[in-house]
């Protein structure tokens, strides 16, 4: 279970480190990672934050993970915002009056097709059970709500099932599909389609949404580690005769 955690903590890590610099955000980041209970884990991972962090050109500082399983990354913009003028912003250049070298602008639109075909997943070969999210932080939630390291893991990244129809593709063991999309209404017809889609070609279905009063599965986690917080704080409290 630890090592399953830790492997969906890193793959996390790698697309966070990804996202900052393709979005250039900056300020002051918090990253709620799945629990980890072994040191030398947490160290590993912070580790490999560092390491991925090494080739951001922007200022940044990257701190431990603390004892609830929280890392903040501080990162300084790169490119300049945009002055407010009577005159529209370049769509190409963003205003800078450069545009991406072609080698770069070919391997982020080869990303982006990547993302969209293959989402982001967690794979155990043994087992025959997926259960597929609209949002990576939605799996990572599930996975620390519920401790399951045991099911395949898919998110879609979107409602469309592309990456969807690709996992089953490259993993022909799956028998059977959880679908823990959200519980706004595109996400029950997305949920209600996709269903019946893939009960007509052979496999159990089954609809798994997060609890009424919640939108999504990363939602509820937030709730319920406020929840279980207050309890803790309570507990804490001394007794007054």
């Amino acid at each position: 279970q630890e090592q399953t955690a830790m492997d969906v903590n890193l793959a996390a890590a790698k697309e966070i480190a990804r996202q900052l610099r393709l979005r250039d955000l900056g300020g002051i980041v918090i990253i709620d990672f799945i629990d980890l209970h072994k040191a030398q884990n947490k160290q590993a991972l912070y580790d490999e934050m560092v390491k991925l962090m090494e080739t951001d050109k922007a200022k940044h500082t990257v701190l431990p993970l603390t004892k609830f399983g929280l890392m903040q990354i501080t990162r300084q913009r790169v490119r300049p915002v945009a002055v407010e003028s009577v005159s529209d912003v370049c769509p190409t250049c963003n205003g800078t009056g450069k545009i991406e070298p072609t080698v770069l602008l070919d391997k982020k639109i080869e990303n982006q097709i990547s993302f969209l075909t293959h989402g982001f997943n967690v794979v155990n070969v043994n087992s025959t059970e997926l259960v597929v999210f609209e949002a990576a932080i939605d799996l990572m939630s599930y996975v620390d709500i519920f401790t399951d390291y045991e099911s395949n893991k898919l998110a879609l990244g979107m409602l469309a099932d592309a990456p969807l129809e690709t996992f089953l593709r490259e993993h022909p063991q799956i028998t059977s599909i959880r679908f823990c999309l959200d519980r706004d209404e595109p996400g029950r017809k997305a949920a209600a389609e996709l269903m019946r889609k893939y009960y007509e070609l052979g496999y159990e279905v089954e609809d798994c949404p997060p609890p009424a009063g919640y939108k999504d599965y990363n939602e509820w986690l937030v709730a319920a580690k406020l929840n279980l917080n207050r309890m803790n704080k309570r507990a804490d409290e001394p007794v007054r005769a």
